[in-house]
Protein backbone atom coordinates (compact mmCIF):
# COMPACT_ATOMS: atom_id res chain seq x y z
CA UNK A 1 0.00 0.00 0.00
CA UNK A 2 2.74 2.49 0.78
CA UNK A 3 4.52 2.08 -2.63
CA UNK A 4 0.70 2.86 -4.19
CA UNK A 5 0.78 5.91 -1.92
CA UNK A 6 4.36 6.87 -3.08
CA UNK A 7 3.88 6.04 -7.10
CA UNK A 8 0.33 8.31 -6.94
CA UNK A 9 2.48 10.63 -5.39
CA UNK A 10 4.90 10.46 -8.26
CA UNK A 11 2.30 10.41 -10.87
CA UNK A 12 0.61 13.29 -9.70
CA UNK A 13 3.91 15.82 -9.41
CA UNK A 14 4.91 14.57 -12.70
CA UNK A 15 1.04 15.83 -14.22
CA UNK A 16 1.09 18.84 -12.57
CA UNK A 17 4.68 20.05 -12.95
CA UNK A 18 3.95 19.18 -16.45
CA UNK A 19 0.69 20.86 -16.83
CA UNK A 20 2.24 23.91 -15.41
CA UNK A 21 5.29 23.98 -17.88
CA UNK A 22 3.15 23.15 -20.55
CA UNK A 23 0.83 25.88 -19.98
CA UNK A 24 1.23 28.42 -23.02
CA UNK A 25 1.95 31.94 -22.54
CA UNK A 26 -0.92 33.82 -22.75
CA UNK A 27 -1.95 35.50 -26.14
CA UNK A 28 -2.59 39.35 -27.33
CA UNK A 29 -6.54 39.36 -26.71
CA UNK A 30 -8.12 40.99 -29.75
CA UNK A 31 -10.70 42.64 -27.14
CA UNK A 32 -11.56 42.78 -23.41
CA UNK A 33 -13.92 40.09 -23.82
CA UNK A 34 -11.30 37.94 -24.98
CA UNK A 35 -9.28 38.70 -21.75
CA UNK A 36 -11.79 38.03 -19.39
CA UNK A 37 -12.52 34.97 -20.87
CA UNK A 38 -8.96 33.67 -20.84
CA UNK A 39 -8.81 34.61 -17.27
CA UNK A 40 -11.66 33.12 -16.29
CA UNK A 41 -10.36 30.25 -18.11
CA UNK A 42 -7.00 30.09 -16.64
CA UNK A 43 -8.84 30.68 -13.14
CA UNK A 44 -10.64 27.60 -13.71
CA UNK A 45 -7.94 25.38 -14.71
CA UNK A 46 -5.83 26.79 -11.56
CA UNK A 47 -8.80 25.88 -9.34
CA UNK A 48 -9.08 22.68 -10.70
CA UNK A 49 -5.71 22.30 -10.14
CA UNK A 50 -5.39 22.67 -6.98
CA UNK A 51 -8.63 20.44 -6.49
CA UNK A 52 -6.89 17.68 -7.85
CA UNK A 53 -3.70 18.06 -5.49
CA UNK A 54 -6.54 17.97 -2.61
CA UNK A 55 -8.74 14.72 -3.86
CA UNK A 56 -5.42 12.93 -4.36
CA UNK A 57 -4.22 13.65 -0.67
CA UNK A 58 -7.35 12.53 0.73
CA UNK A 59 -7.18 9.58 -1.70
CA UNK A 60 -3.20 8.96 -0.45
CA UNK A 61 -4.48 9.04 3.19
CA UNK A 62 -7.55 6.67 3.00
CA UNK A 63 -9.96 9.11 3.53
CA UNK A 64 -11.21 9.69 -0.56
CA UNK A 65 -11.80 7.55 -3.33
CA UNK A 66 -10.08 7.31 -6.71
CA UNK A 67 -13.85 8.20 -8.25
CA UNK A 68 -13.10 11.44 -6.82
CA UNK A 69 -9.32 11.29 -8.26
CA UNK A 70 -10.20 10.48 -11.67
CA UNK A 71 -13.13 13.18 -11.69
CA UNK A 72 -11.08 15.93 -10.94
CA UNK A 73 -8.70 14.32 -13.67
CA UNK A 74 -11.48 14.86 -16.11
CA UNK A 75 -12.58 18.17 -15.27
CA UNK A 76 -8.72 19.63 -15.28
CA UNK A 77 -8.15 18.40 -18.81
CA UNK A 78 -11.68 19.55 -19.83
CA UNK A 79 -10.03 23.06 -18.45
CA UNK A 80 -6.92 23.03 -20.15
CA UNK A 81 -7.88 22.30 -23.60
CA UNK A 82 -9.59 25.01 -24.57
CA UNK A 83 -6.59 27.26 -23.67
CA UNK A 84 -4.22 25.17 -26.16
CA UNK A 85 -3.40 26.66 -28.69
CA UNK A 86 -2.17 24.18 -31.14
CA UNK A 87 -3.16 20.81 -32.01
CA UNK A 88 0.46 19.67 -30.44
CA UNK A 89 -0.24 21.38 -26.69
CA UNK A 90 -3.66 19.41 -27.19
CA UNK A 91 -2.11 16.15 -27.93
CA UNK A 92 0.25 16.97 -25.50
CA UNK A 93 -2.18 17.31 -22.67
CA UNK A 94 -4.06 14.43 -23.40
CA UNK A 95 -0.98 11.99 -23.37
CA UNK A 96 0.23 13.79 -20.07
CA UNK A 97 -3.38 12.74 -18.73
CA UNK A 98 -3.33 9.44 -20.31
CA UNK A 99 -0.35 8.74 -17.90
CA UNK A 100 -1.84 9.70 -15.10
CA UNK A 101 -5.33 7.80 -15.77
CA UNK A 102 -3.20 4.63 -16.83
CA UNK A 103 -1.27 4.69 -13.13
CA UNK A 104 -4.69 5.78 -11.25
CA UNK A 105 -6.15 2.12 -12.93
CA UNK A 106 -3.42 0.66 -12.27
CA UNK A 107 -3.46 1.07 -8.86
CA UNK A 108 -7.23 0.14 -8.19
CA UNK A 109 -6.84 -2.65 -10.30
CA UNK A 110 -4.07 -3.68 -7.62
CA UNK A 111 -6.25 -2.94 -4.52
CA UNK A 112 -9.15 -4.47 -5.54
CA UNK A 113 -6.92 -7.62 -5.73
CA UNK A 114 -5.67 -7.56 -2.27
CA UNK A 115 -9.40 -6.39 -0.78
CA UNK A 116 -8.99 -2.63 -0.49
CA UNK A 117 -10.40 -1.44 -3.56
CA UNK A 118 -14.32 -1.80 -4.94
CA UNK A 119 -14.31 -3.25 -8.42
CA UNK A 120 -16.24 -0.40 -9.43
CA UNK A 121 -13.89 2.18 -8.94
CA UNK A 122 -11.29 -0.15 -10.90
CA UNK A 123 -14.20 -0.31 -13.83
CA UNK A 124 -14.09 3.23 -13.84
CA UNK A 125 -10.65 4.16 -13.86
CA UNK A 126 -10.28 1.58 -16.61
CA UNK A 127 -13.29 3.19 -18.50
CA UNK A 128 -11.79 6.96 -17.90
CA UNK A 129 -8.68 5.58 -19.25
CA UNK A 130 -10.00 4.82 -22.86
CA UNK A 131 -12.30 7.54 -22.93
CA UNK A 132 -8.73 9.18 -22.72
CA UNK A 133 -7.10 6.80 -25.43
CA UNK A 134 -10.02 7.66 -27.75
CA UNK A 135 -9.88 11.35 -27.31
CA UNK A 136 -6.10 11.31 -27.74
CA UNK A 137 -6.57 9.67 -30.77
CA UNK A 138 -8.97 12.20 -32.26
CA UNK A 139 -6.60 14.58 -31.56
CA UNK A 140 -4.11 13.37 -33.38
CA UNK A 141 -6.40 12.16 -36.66
CA UNK A 142 -8.47 15.57 -36.40
CA UNK A 143 -7.43 19.28 -37.45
Amino acid sequence: MRTMIVSVSLVLAAFLVSTQRGTPALASPTSTEDAELRAKLEERRDTLKELVKVVTAYFQSGQGNISSVLQAQSELLEAELPLAKSKAERISLYEKSLEARTTFENIAQELHKIGRGRQEDYLRAKADRIKVEIDLHNAKVGP
